[in-house]
């Protein structure tokens, strides 16, 4: 018996879904069949479906009509008109009513319901109970296809998603105002969502359209012929559109794009911005371009990266980039000293040692040719302007600096809160290129062989707040449930940045069930991911950086700054209820395996290609 359930964006090709699975023996599909009463919580709306679901087998088994969205009586593989010569919204053609499906069926047969919105906002936990699977399309296609219809989606508004959704999209939500902002919002979560699924449940709209047996074969073995699919150019269909404005809106999403579309890019090349620009002193935008090597100089680059050993997670990060300069692209690679560090006083094992240069001597040493390559902390504002070679800023974060150093050549982002950071507050429009994180050499132990309820309480910043956070922490956690507290080693449990050499860190990440983050303000936040990596369960704060990686109820438990008493009642939730917590901790793992180290060097490849014109 097999009841699975399927979501997607709309307009992403998930009606298709449900008429090609009914052109199969012993399956039924069923298009948004459900009507969730009011006043539902999500807990409440999750145990109605289940119910529903067995209510809808036991129907189909005994041949009478299922009720479902239709048209004249079939489900159809569109529901919406064609698009119009004059431009103006298409209207969806369905009604709602039973319908029956005349075909045998054995008792153990296929039942799928499709929902885009409400399944997607209870997608966290529905993942406990059925198979969930997410229909994607080309992101820009279905932007493109929202600005067409008649439907919410096109005034930004999803009303199922919103009044089923968790708290925290609703107040994302609810802060917005412009329909496309919402749209790209919406859009947002719905990646977000469809990412943190187990791994091989994404169906892309475009891979159906090509082989739809292939494609649909982890639902249905495709004993029938499908009927074949042809594709369109969007461009094409959706004449009126501003396919350039609304590329540019997706740029912040272009990480958890290129997830599912690496080549997204690249097709839409002629309609994406320019990667990066910088104000300039008169005020306007400029495109930031590579430097042209001047004639005279013959020498190859260097590269030089500043505070290169200095033990911190930013730090080495830009000694990848090096590296990947010298050992990728054969460029010779300098780290410069910005006062006693060294790579044997460092936290950190660096797999290549580079010479060293001191920052008093670097304007000197610098040659037009030459890559610097710094992080902000580093820049009063000045360095861009007095040290004249091409210049590469990687911001990973956002409170490290007073000024952002504009005078760089081209700055890239570390994540997407830093890159609306950026924009927002500079103008500047940054590419994102994500850390990596490796536990290579490491074999966790067992979530559930590890201590029960065991904790790391993970501080990083000012002490005396970190330390009134764990305060209040107990506070809360005393109030909700007193014996949960009293169990609780809190002084054996904290484990403060900068503490351990990176192995030792991570084997200790690995030895406990829940890491709990309190640190306030990350640029992207690589401990809760490595946490992640290795089995464990991350709760606490998002870090505002985070937000590119964490999926609450999905992969983590995490709350926005200063909800300590969400952090403590998410704490109380996974010390009550191992089983769940350890099935969402088990996803962890997935969602560091995008933040591969292989995808960060090959992304810089591409990225010190154009600055050095190899």
């Amino acid at each position: 018996m097999a009841d699975i359930l399927i979501t997607g964006f709309p307009r992403s090709g998930t009606t298709l879904v449900a008429s090609l699975l009914n052109t199969q023996p012993d399956v039924i599909a069923l298009a948004e069949p459900f009507a969730l009463p009011q006043g539902q919580d999500r807990e409440g709306a999750v145990e109605h479906i289940r119910a529903l679901m067995h209510d809808y087998r036991s129907q189909a088994l005994a041949g009478s009509p299922l009720v479902t969205k239709h048209m004249g009586g079939r489900i159809p593989d569109n529901w919406v008109e064609p698009p119009k010569e004059n431009g103006g919204l298409r209207r969806v053609l369905e009604e709602r009513g039973a319908l029956l499906f005349d075909k045998p069926l054995t008792d153990d047969f296929t039942l799928v319901a499709k929902h885009p919105a409400e399944f997607t906002a209870l997608a966290d936990l529905l993942v406990d109970h059925f198979p969930l699977y997410a229909v994607v399309r080309d992101p820009l296609a279905v932007m493109a296809a929202w600005q067409t219809v008649d439907m919410p989606i096109n005034r930004g508004r999803m009303p199922m998603l919103e009044r089923l959704a968790p708290t925290d999209w609703r107040v994302q939500l609810d802060a917005i105002e412009e329909p496309l902002e919402r749209q790209v919002k919406l859009l947002s979560l719905q990646l977000q969502t469809y990412l943190s699924l187990p791994k091989g449940r994404l169906l892309r709209y475009e891979d159906l359209i090509a082989n739809p047996r292939a494609t649909l074969a982890p639902i249905c073995p495709g004993r029938s012929a499908y009927p074949e699919q042809s594709a369109f150019d969007p461009v094409q269909r959706y004449v009126g559109v501003d396919f350039s404005a609304l590329a540019k809106r997706l740029m912040p999403l272009l990480p958890m794009i290129e997830e599912i579309y690496p080549d997204f890019a690249r097709r839409w090349e002629a309609y994406l911005p320019a990667r990066t620009v910088v104000p300039v002193a008169e005020g306007s935008l400029t495109r930031q371009m590579p430097i042209p090597v001047a004639p005279h100089t013959t020498d190859p680059p260097r590269v030089f990266v500043m505070g290169a050993y200095i033990p911190a997670g930013g730090t080495r990060m830009a000694y990848e980039i090096g590296h990947v300069a010298s050992e990728d692209m054969g460029f010779a690679c300098y780290a410069v000293k910005w006062g006693h560090e060294s790579p044997e006083q460092s936290f950190f094992d660096y797999p290549a040692s580079f010479a060293s240069v001191d920052r008093a001597e670097l304007a000197g040493l610098l040659r037009p040719q030459d890559l610097l390559v710094c992080n902000p902390s580093f820049s009063n504002g000045s360095v861009g302007l007095t040290h004249h070679c091409r210049k590469l800023m990687y911001v990973q974060g956002f409170n490290t600096f007073s000024t952002l150093d504009c005078w760089f050549d081209r700055h890239v982002a570390v994540g997407s809160f830093v890159q609306d950071f950026l924009a927002n507050i500079y103008g500047v429009e940054a590419p994102v290129i994500a850390p990596f994180v490796s536990t290579r050499g490491l074999t966790p132990t067992d979530w559930w062989n590890r201590e029960p309820n065991s904790i790391w309480l993970y501080l990083k910043g000012e002490g005396g707040l970190q330390i009134a956070l764990v305060a209040r922490l107990r506070e809360e956690l005393r109030r909700i449930d007193p014996a949960a507290e009293a169990a609780i080693d809190w002084e054996g449990s904290i484990l403060r940045a900068g503490e351990y050499r990176q192995h030792d860190l991570l084997r200790k990440l690995g030895e406990r069930q829940h890491l709990v983050s309190l640190s306030i303000c990350e640029g992207f936040g690589l401990v809760p991911l490595e946490a992640m990596a290795l089995g464990t369960m991350v709760l606490g704060f998002d870090g505002f950086g985070g937000r590119d990686y964490v999926r609450s109820g999905a992969n983590c438990r995490v709350q926005p700054y200063p909800n300590l008493a969400g952090i403590a009642q998410d704490l109380v939730h996974c010390l009550r209820h191992p089983e769940s917590t350890a099935t969402i901790a088990s996803r962890g793992p997935a969602t560091a395996a995008r933040y591969s180290q292989e995808r960060f060097r090959e992304s810089w490849r591409r990225e010190l290609a154009l600055m050095l014109g190899r």
